[in-house]
């Protein structure tokens, strides 16, 4: 793994007050699995940040849900997870 993971193994232990609220806007597609890997896995909250996921199910909905407010942060689907539902150029 990255250095930014091994930052994460050696913090030292959050406790539930100390934890930073956010919230993430994003899709259930592969290029969203990192995030579903370390929510399940505790790792947001080991680095001091309570993550709330919200999916949604269009892409154009998730970087709206950012602007208005309804989110902190968002991941965009990656240009291969989109590019499926586009037809390419002959």
């Amino acid at each position: 793994m990255g250095g930014g993971m091994a930052a994460l193994s050696i913090a030292p232990p959050v406790c539930a007050q100390d934890l930073t609220k956010a919230s993430i806007a994003l899709l259930r597609l592969s290029s969203s699995g990192p995030i579903f890997i370390a929510q399940e896995k505790g790792w947001f909250k080991e680095a001091g940040l309570d993550l709330t996921m919200k999916d949604f199910q269009a892409a154009a909905q998730v970087p709206l849900a950012v602007v208005s407010g309804d989110v902190d942060l968002a991941s965009p689907p990656s240009p291969r997870g989109s590019s499926i539902s586009q037809p390419r150029a002959a």
